[in-house]
C-alpha cells in the first residue's frame, strides 16, 4: 500500500509531467506559428503563384469571374483574405471602389497605383464595424477553411451585402482524395526544397474544417437565396474527385 507522503509524491509528479508535457506543446505551437508566419512572407507567392500549381491558381481566379462580364457594374466591391493582389488583376466588372483586406498587412508586391483601390487590414469574421446593406460584391478567395465560426462569418457577409448582390466563395475540397494527391506530387515537394518546412502540417494547421462543413454550411444560411455551383476539375463528380467548388451567391432575401 502506498502512504500519504509516498500517493502526494505521485500526485505531484504527475502534475509536474503534465505541466512539462504543456509547456512542450505551447512551444511546438509557437514554432509552427512561426513557420506559418514565415511561409506566408517569404514563400507563398513563389510556391503558389507559379509553375503547374500557379497556372491552377489562375484557373480558380478566373471561375469566381466567369459569372461576371465586363458591362457589369458592381460600386463597392470587397475582397476577403486578399494576402495580396491576388484576385484583383483577374477582375472583369467595373467599380468605383475595390476595398484589397486581409486580417494580416495586404502585400502589393505588382500593383499600379489606383484611387478606386482601398487597401485595409480586416478580420472576415469580425463585421462589427462594417455596414449593412453596403457591398454589391463580396469576393471571398482561399479563405473560408482558415476560420473558426464559418455560420457567423457567412451571416456577416450576407449582412454586409446588398439585395441582389453577389458573394463569390472559392472552397477547397478537403480533404479530398485528388487534392491530396495533386499536392503530394506538386506543393509538398516544392515547399520541402525552397524551405524544408513540411507543407502537410501548414496545411491542415491553417484549414481548419473540412469541405462538407463549408457545404452545408452555406446551403443552411443561403437557403432563401440564388446560389450557383461548379467544382473543377470535374464537374459532375464527387467533391473527393475534384480540387475546388466556386459559389455564386445572389443575396435575395435580407
Amino acid at each position: 500500500m502506498y502512504s500519504n507522503n509516498t500517493a502526494l509524491q505521485d500526485y505531484t509528479d504527475s502534475i509536474s509531467a503534465t505541466e512539462n508535457c504543456i509547456c512542450i506543446d505551447v512551444l511546438q505551437y509557437h514554432v509552427m506559428d512561426d513557420q506559418v508566419k514565415y511561409y506566408y512572407e517569404s514563400f507563398y507567392r513563389s510556391l503558389m503563384h507559379k509553375g503547374l500549381v500557379g497556372k491552377f491558381f489562375a484557373i480558380s481566379n478566373r471561375m469566381i469571374e466567369k459569372s461576371f462580364k465586363e458591362t457589369d457594374y458592381y460600386p463597392t466591391i470587397l475582397e476577403l483574405g486578399a494576402t495580396s493582389e491576388n484576385h484583383l488583376n483577374y477582375v472583369k466588372c467595373t467599380y468605383n471602389e475595390y476595398h484589397l483586406t486581409d486580417l494580416n498587412e495586404v502585400k502589393l508586391l505588382n500593383f499600379k497605383e489606383d484611387k478606386k483601390v482601398i487597401v485595409r487590414q480586416l478580420n472576415a469574421s469580425d463585421f462589427t464595424d462594417e455596414p449593412s446593406n453596403f457591398y454589391d460584391r463580396i469576393i471571398v478567395t482561399c479563405l473560408i477553411l482558415h476560420l473558426d465560426e464559418i455560420e457567423h462569418a457567412l451571416n456577416e457577409w450576407k449582412r454586409a451585402t446588398k439585395q441582389n448582390g453577389y458573394i463569390s466563395i472559392y472552397v477547397h475540397c478537403e480533404p479530398g482524395i485528388l487534392l491530396r494527391f495533386m499536392r503530394s506530387i506538386t506543393t509538398v515537394p516544392k515547399s520541402f526544397f525552397k524551405s524544408r518546412n513540411n507543407h502537410f502540417d501548414l496545411v491542415y494547421l491553417e484549414h481548419k474544417t473540412h469541405f462538407l462543413h463549408v457545404k452545408h454550411t452555406i446551403k443552411k444560411v443561403f437557403a432563401n437565396d440564388e446560389v450557383h455551383q461548379a467544382y473543377f476539375p470535374f464537374r459532375f463528380m464527387s467533391w473527393n474527385f475534384n480540387f475546388w467548388k466556386i459559389y455564386t451567391i445572389k443575396v435575395l432575401n435580407k
